[in-house]
């Protein structure tokens, strides 16, 4: 059999359960802490920042024209 695989979207099947995975522990750990100290798990794109897999756009609009080359 002959098969041709999807790099991109193996790549994002084996991140998201790495990500799954993550989030179970986080959620593990949060129970231990205060309720009051609690904080929301990171998204999925927040994850990849951190780990340096992706990189966080600017929000800043870049001027077009003389002084925005």
């Amino acid at each position: 059999m002959n098969v041709e695989i999807n790099a991109g979207k193996a790549l994002q099947f084996l991140l998201n359960n790495e990500y799954q995975k993550f989030l179970a522990a986080y959620k593990i750990q949060q129970e231990e802490v205060k309720e009051e100290d609690r904080k929301d798990p990171p998204t999925f794109e927040e994850w990849l920042t951190v780990l340096g897999i992706a990189k966080e756009k600017s929000k800043i609009i870049k001027p077009t024209g003389i002084f925005g080359k």
